[in-house]
This record gives C-alpha cells, sequence and structure tokens, in this order.
C-alpha cells in the first residue's frame, strides 16, 4: 500500500448515520505507519516503537461529529471502499489551505 499515492481526505458522513458507524468510518483508515513510507523504514530500522505510535496517534483521522465529517490520510482503495460504506454522502480529497493575505491595503472612509 505504500507505493500507491496517499492523499488527505474528507468523508462526508450521512446525517442519519449514527456515532458507531461514524466510529466505524474512522476505523477504516489505515494506520500512518503501514502507509507512510519514512515511518515503514523507520519500524525496520528499529526506531523506537514509542515514535512510531505518537506518529500514528497524531496521523490518526479526525473525526466532527458536529460537522458530519471525518479527515485523514487515504490510498486510492480506501477511497473507494470509504465511499460505499453505507454512513458515507461523499468522498473527496481535501483542499490546500493557507493564509489569507490582503492583496492591497485600502483605506475606508465612513460616509455620513
Amino acid at each position: 500500500m505504500a507505493d500507491e499515492e496517499i492523499s488527505r481526505v474528507l468523508v462526508f458522513h450521512k446525517s442519519d448515520a449514527a456515532a458507531a458507524a461514524v466510529n466505524k468510518v474512522a476505523a477504516s483508515f489505515p494506520k500512518p505507519s503501514s502507509i507512510f513510507a519514512d515511518l515503514i523504514t523507520a519500524r525496520s530500522q528499529g526506531v523506537r516503537m514509542s515514535y512510531i505510535k505518537e506518529a500514528d496517534r497524531a496521523d490518526a483521522p479526525l473525526t466532527f461529529p458536529n460537522l458530519g465529517i471525518t479527515l485523514g490520510y487515504a490510498d486510492k482503495s480506501t477511497m473507494k471502499a470509504l465511499s460505499k460504506d453505507p454512513a458515507v454522502s461523499y468522498v473527496v480529497r481535501a483542499p490546500s489551505l493557507s493564509q489569507i493575505r490582503p492583496v492591497s491595503p485600502r483605506c475606508v472612509t465612513a460616509e455620513v
């Protein structure tokens, strides 16, 4: 699985999905230590397991129940499997977000 393209994905849950179904969706994501090449190499080179477990915890899927989404890393096969889940509305790659910087400052005057 490490050879495939890995993307950050958003999973949108159906509005009527139960909490157990949402937790099942989050559990469907692969562990980061099984998909990221640096963690696979670290494991084979004898790096402390606490480091690998911390990386798994830090990059684990995040579920936002009030928003009805889960954010995590997945490959193409995981994205297909998630989209077939009955508790999932749809799956998309997460957009890259960055700071919004003003193009040019403008003076605003109040009209009375």
